[in-house]
């Protein structure tokens, strides 16, 4: 009965864990597209100009 108590613990942490790294990659990907999307129209900005 403990192994399986021990195994439940584990994989819930291992679990929360996964979300949080998950929720990580998610915000990394949000700052990578804001980025993108502002240096195209800092692009399209200088092409208007010139």
């Amino acid at each position: 009965m403990a192994l399986v108590g021990t195994a439940l613990v584990t994989t819930g942490s291992v679990s929360r864990r996964m979300s949080a790294h998950a929720q990580a990659m998610r915000g990394l990907d949000r700052l990578t597209e804001r980025r993108e999307k502002e240096a195209e129209q800092a692009e399209e900005a200088e092409q208007a100009k010139g």
